[in-house]
């Protein structure tokens, strides 16, 4: 076990916390023969843990390996699309772009420059009609790239560092996809969304190219900001080898084997998937994103929009699961993140008032009867940490939640949605949460 520069031992409730996180890790970490990383913040505490290796070993008394610890940087997947809603809020701030605006008159400068022509073009007349709200907002009917066709062939061509102008013709017309639905009908989780507000990104920040892109700079704005998180980074080119020390681990669902994914593209889906970072610096950054009162990272304006719920996704934010639990204090604003051999999450609860931000080097594959249980644990291990922590903040006078039940119901929702008491309203919705989609490579 570790214990990050922020956990000083002198303190009844982070004691607590650690006495009670801890073997949680431990666990979680031997039984998957992985490493695992957790952040934790409210107003009184800050605190950092860490469990097991960042790779693994036939033989660790012959082959020992470096123990993980809470500096090193994980992939968080598409945690990436909360800091990429972020960047796009600031351009609606500075009056650069309108949530309402149809996407194309954002990208298809970028488009036609890249040999893409248009967005209509790509996905056909309906895309006249996708804003960039409905980008955010996982409404624009746009197929999901991130499909079993691409991951095969990402992992066929290891070397390859998919662009996002791959990725849309992966989806478009030229890959053979059509649309799902008319715009703004339904909700489905598509990644392909971030990478378009990606090309926005692009295009306002006068980058010749995708690959120009100052994703930090955008995501950070001032120099507070990016000296406040300083190893958080986004990677555009190179395997992940190259930006950090961890060996990522990806389910065969063919073989039921593990890859190394350590020597594969990090490019990860550009602005939809792409952040690698310290868990510290992760539960930091969404504590403030979130929390009402804290403007650093958007305007209050921005963040109730983001919180904003229409069926079970705002704005780049995710309406995470309760667990069967209907009361509000469970509500969960932030994203799970399950990229090319790496599971994560982040999220603020302002019930209890705290972020967490937890990540680990073993790729969750969803539910399939190759893994089973050793391997699906995405929902349950959330579920216990969420049911640990509120067990500590109320001084364990809320249950247990029922973690091994929520292991096998893991398409229920969260209780964001008309929040009671706060700026969020109801929207009228018909889509549903993709189950798969919110667990898929970068979801």
């Amino acid at each position: 076990m570790t214990f990050g520069a922020g956990t000083s031992r002198n303190d009844p409730l982070k004691e607590l916390l650690i006495a009670t996180l801890q073997p949680l890790l431990d666990e979680r970490a031997n039984r998957l023969n992985s490493g695992f990383q957790l952040a934790f913040k409210n107003e009184h505490v800050t605190l950092e843990l860490a469990s097991g290796a960042t790779r693994r070993t036939s033989d660790p008394s012959r082959y020992p390996v470096p123990p993980m610890t809470t500096s090193d940087r994980l992939l968080f997947g598409s945690v990436t699309k909360m800091y990429t809603t972020a960047s796009i809020m600031h351009l609606v701030e500075r009056g650069l772009v309108g949530l309402d605006d149809p996407a194309s008159i954002h990208v298809d400068a970028v488009l036609a420059a890249s040999n893409l022509t248009s967005l209509e073009a790509l996905f056909g007349p309906s895309a006249a009609r996708v804003t960039v709200r409905y980008l955010l907002s996982m409404r624009s009917g746009i197929y999901d790239y991130d499909d079993d066709e691409t991951r095969a062939y990402q992992n066929a061509h290891p070397d390859t560092d998919l662009s996002p102008l791959d990725d849309l013709s992966f989806a478009s017309t030229r890959g053979h996809k059509a649309p799902l639905y008319e715009p703004g009908t339904h909700q489905d989780y598509s990644s392909t969304n971030f990478e378009l507000l990606g090309l926005i990104l692009q295009r306002y920040a006068g980058a010749s190219t995708w690959d120009q892109l100052d994703q930090r700079h955008a995501a950070f704005p001032t120099s507070t900001l990016q000296t406040r998180f300083p190893n958080t980074t986004f990677a555009l080119h190179g395997k992940c080898s190259e930006h950090t020390r961890v060996h990522g681990y990806e389910p065969d669902d063919q073989y039921g084997m593990n890859l190394d994914t350590a020597f594969l593209s990090c490019t990860n889906g550009f602005t939809c998937g792409n952040i690698i970072a310290p868990a510290r610096e992760v539960a930091d950054w969404v504590w403030s994103l979130y929390r009402p009162g804290d403007e650093s990272i958007v305007s209050a304006s921005a963040a109730a929009q983001m919180r904003e719920i229409y069926d079970w996704y705002g704005l780049g934010t995710m309406d995470l699961p309760s667990y069967g639990q209907t009361d509000k204090r469970y509500c969960r604003y932030g994203h799970f993140g399950v990229t090319y051999g790496f599971t994560a999450n982040a999220a603020y609860n302002p019930g209890f008032d705290f972020s967490i931000a937890w990540g680990t080097n073993q790729e969750d594959p969803g539910q399939t009867a190759t893994h089973g249980a050793q391997y699906d644990f995405l929902m349950q291990f959330d579920c216990e940490l969420l049911s640990a922590v509120v067990g500590v903040l109320s001084a364990g006078t809320e249950p247990p939640l029922n973690c091994a039940w929520a292991a096998v119901n893991a398409s229920q929702g969260g209780v964001c949605k008309a929040t009671v008491g706060n700026e969020e309203e109801p929207h009228a919705g018909s889509g549903s949460q993709n189950e798969s989609g919110s667990r898929r490579r970068n979801g």
